[in-house]
């Protein structure tokens, strides 16, 4: 029993989930950004948007009013970067259509969607729920092998549901089930075909391209271009 006890607790510890919100001290903040929003006092109202999402606070409809400013300025590549985190928070579909609409204008490659990609994003936005009921799941099934062992029974068919539940859980953890990605945010962005100034050049850019995250540190990130890995200076990345 100690040891089904130990490797369930092991296998379902998480952490606090990573998600804009809205401290007491940043209320006044918000209020005051939505005020100047709603006058359409647009770039007053982004500057304090900015504070807000610069200390990861906020919320989705503060995302999705980003991406509108940034739109009307002209900036297509910070407004698809805005209703992508709007769309990881929200799982909004509708949102999709303005994305491949932005794309499709400014000839832009990475934003096509699936209904697998969907569902990993709704068990993205899940993950720590997701997580709660595989704990619970392994909970009783301990107590049901418990059961079985002090009957002397060899509870196989439980044994291997719970081994599966805590593998689950633990590629939730590590995020297994999801795929990374960037949007460039500078123009004329160099790919490179390895992670060095000396290596060979493979492509220049523009901005607002959605590409898959491989590999990133300070410097450089590793990127699908064309079925292709390249690699783009990580400053040149904004991560999604």
């Amino acid at each position: 029993m100690n040891l089904f006890f130990r490797s369930t607790f092991i296998g379902f510890v998480f952490f606090v989930v990573p998600s804009l919100t809205v401290g007491a001290e940043n209320q006044d903040l918000l209020r005051q950004a939505d005020s100047l929003y709603q006058v359409k006092k647009y770039t007053e109202a982004f500057q304090h948007y900015q504070e807000l999402f610069d200390q990861n606070q906020g919320s989705a409809a503060m995302l999705a009013r980003m991406a509108f400013i940034k739109e009307g300025l002209g900036d297509y590549s910070n407004a698809l970067y805005y209703l992508s985190l709007y769309y990881n928070q929200t799982s909004d579909k509708k949102v999709l259509s303005k994305m491949t609409e932005l794309a499709e204008k400014y000839q832009l490659s990475g934003y096509e969607y699936s209904d697998g990609a969907f569902i990993a994003g709704v068990a993205k936005k899940y993950k720590y729920e997701l997580l709660l009921l595989l704990f619970f799941f392994s909970l009783i099934l301990t107590f049901y092998i418990y059961r079985k062992k002090k009957h002397n029974e060899q509870p196989i068919t439980s044994a291997i549901f719970q081994m599966v539940t805590i593998a689950c859980a633990m590629l939730l953890i590590n995020n297994a089930f999801f795929q990374d990605y960037g949007i460039v945010s500078q123009g004329n962005a160099l790919l490179m075909s390895g992670p060095s100034a000396g290596a060979e050049p493979v492509e220049i850019i523009d901005k607002g391209h959605k590409l898959k995250l491989l590999e990133a540190d300070e410097v450089w990130s590793k990127v699908i271009w064309n079925d292709q890995e390249v690699f783009i200076r990580s400053k040149n990345l904004k991560r999604i």
